[in-house]
């Protein structure tokens, strides 16, 4: 997947971020699940959490983190 550079910080993430605005609202746990999965399989590691898009739902589920090798959850 292509990587940038994230402003002056020295990180890199992925061009592609992966909105999770409907996991837990519109899209159940599973399926929210497999498209992180999914994406992180890819190479994927930007991924959009801000919680005012299922504000009324009792858990968004977008806290998951992709890993990659030498990182710590």
């Amino acid at each position: 997947m292509l990587m940038r550079r994230l402003g002056r910080t020295g990180l890199k993430v992925s061009a592609l971020c992966l909105g999770g605005n409907t996991f837990g609202w519109t899209t159940d746990q599973k399926a929210s699940e497999a498209a992180l999965d999914a994406y992180c399989e890819a190479g994927g590691n930007f991924i959009h959490t801000d919680d005012v898009y299922s504000r009324w739902a009792v858990s968004s589920g977008t806290r998951a983190i992709c890993s990659s090798p030498g990182s710590t959850r």
